[in-house]
């Protein structure tokens, strides 16, 4: 990427001959260059992954020596000012008539994200500095091949939200942030550095006790600890609980179904499973089975729609579902069940309102992959800095709000107008006594039954469900349109400067050729 974005700065200067050009040019160019030179020489100090048996290698900067290699980059001779002077010339080069070279999107994207991160880096008279990690990593992946590569990244992680909402709030009058999943909002305020003296949590807009259930499930069919820790998850008795509690719910539940996992990885592991003993086969009887696949982009909206599509289709003809409560022999299909991941793109921003979700099936607690680079630096940067603010939380703190506020993100699929209804179930014995309830969403919290088995659930479950249906209208969802095709999208340049689990930045680096 940095190679691609150096030639495009070539073309425009050294072949262009239209007169006057800024000479912010030949800066920019000059610190890519830089940039370029420091990356290839310091990336031999990383070992291969392959030569220690490590699919993930790293060499980390000290801030001093970060901000070193920022002013070696000639990072701190460029501004944004020059980023500004360059798209404006590029501007009146594309609005003259004639042949011209223009500056590629992604160059300039490059260019702008290198020089934001170097921005925010030294701003506060370097004080920042500490909250930014510099480093080179090696990770193995598979091409498109499907052969082993080494993957070599220049990152610049940012561990603090602080840095940038603290530009937000110095520049606004009133900040206002709504969401479901902000709590515990004293977290949240130190996170982002800014107090918030007005402060709402509100109850949902719902009857919770006549349109919501929310279950707590212990034990599955057999009698089997649905424990969701990465021990238990190998072991067959746990999977083949787990798909036919799915199939006791599929008989129950009209419409959709979402069911959260906590990687792909588990999600695949039951599915192979399920498919192998012949449970997949009897899930397919009574409703349509989709997998979240692990790309987003086209494939997924066509997935969706074709998952949407289905519901309306069922919901248009549904008196009420078969098997279970209406005691059919030959079960029919009633709907579709979604198999996702928890910080999916199902369970983050997509409306499932009413037969598109009337269940969310929440298995295990998200807890971030404690030997990810990131959260272990993340984890020891919230243990050095709570000790000075105590408006931070530690590292251990983090970590399971990480989790929770993934979950009460899936959570909220579920429900999503005042005259919806629907179940959410946590399918993890790690709730039992309500031993996280603070850490659930307030409007959730005090309707939390906990069962010590799915059976001791399910003559109430299929209540809730029969009942609802009588009183409430079926709200017939609009079939979906035939996708139309999807706009190029610009490839992105190697720096990226996004939230990270919600409440860290972070600036990474693609492979640069």
């Amino acid at each position: 990427m940095l190679s691609s974005a150096i030639k495009s700065f070539d073309d425009v200067i050294w072949q262009e001959d239209e007169g006057y050009q800024p000479p912010a040019y030949d800066a920019v160019r000059h610190m890519l260059s830089s940039v370029e030179t420091w990356f290839t020489v310091n990336e031999e100090l990383v070992r291969d992954p392959e030569d220690v048996d490590d699919d993930d290698c790293h060499v980390l900067w000290s801030t001093e020596d970060a901000l070193d290699v920022l002013c070696q980059c000639k990072l701190i001779e460029v501004s944004d000012a020059d980023i500004a002077e360059i798209a404006q010339h590029e501007q009146l080069k594309l609005a003259t008539p004639g042949k011209k070279f223009l500056l590629s999107n992604s160059a300039l994207n490059t260019a702008t994200r290198l020089i934001s991160v170097a921005t925010y880096m030294f701003s506060n008279n370097g004080k920042n500095a500490d909250d930014f990690k510099l480093l080179i990593t090696k990770k193995m992946r598979l091409n498109d091949e499907g052969e082993e590569v080494i993957d070599t990244k220049l990152c610049i992680w940012c561990l603090s939200a602080a840095v940038v909402f603290a530009e937000v709030a110095r520049n606004s009058h009133s900040v206002i942030l709504a969401s479901g999943t902000l709590s515990p909002m004293d977290s949240f305020a130190g996170e982002l550095g800014v107090e918030f003296p007005i402060r709402l949590e509100a109850n949902h807009v719902v009857n919770m006790r006549k349109q919501v259930f929310v279950g707590a499930l212990m034990n599955g069919p057999g009698g089997v600890d649905l424990l969701s820790t990465y021990k238990n998850q190998q072991n067959f008795q746990y999977q083949d609980s787990m798909g036919y509690l799915l199939l006791q719910y599929a008989q129950m539940i009209p419409g959709g179904i979402l069911m959260f996992f906590p990687s792909y990885a588990l999600m695949g592991i039951l599915k192979a499973r399920w498919e192998r003993t012949g449970i997949w086969a009897k899930l397919e009887k009574h409703k349509k089975m989709f997998s979240e696949p692990r790309q987003g982009g086209k494939d997924f909206d066509e997935l969706l729609d074709k998952y949407k599509n289905i519901i309306a289709q069922h919901a248009a003809t549904r008196d009420v579902p078969s098997g279970w409560i209406n005691g059919n022999s030959e079960p029919r299909e009633t709907g579709a069940i979604f198999l996702a991941v928890y910080r999916g793109k199902v369970s983050e921003g997509i409306d499932f309102s009413d037969d598109n979700a009337r269940a969310v099936l929440a298995v295990g607690i998200p807890f971030p992959n404690f030997k990810d680079l990131k959260v272990s630096l993340k984890r020891e940067y919230q243990d050095n800095k709570s000790r000075d603010d105590r408006r931070l939380v530690n590292g251990s703190w983090w970590y399971k709000l990480q989790a929770f506020r993934a979950l009460n993100q899936a959570l909220g699929r579920c429900i999503r107008h005042r005259r919806d209804y629907g179940a959410i179930l946590l399918i993890d014995s790690r709730h039992r006594n309500n031993i996280h309830g603070n850490s659930l969403s307030k409007w959730m919290r005090p309707h939390v039954q906990e069962f010590r088995s799915s059976e001791d659930c399910n003559s109430l479950f299929a209540e809730f469900f029969q009942r609802n249906q009588a009183e409430t209208p079926v709200m017939v969802p609009v079939l979906e349109p035939e996708p139309a095709p999807a706009p190029l999208v610009p490839t992105p340049g190697p720096f990226v400067l996004e939230y990270e689990d919600d409440i860290s930045i972070k600036a990474e680096a693609q492979t640069v050729p």
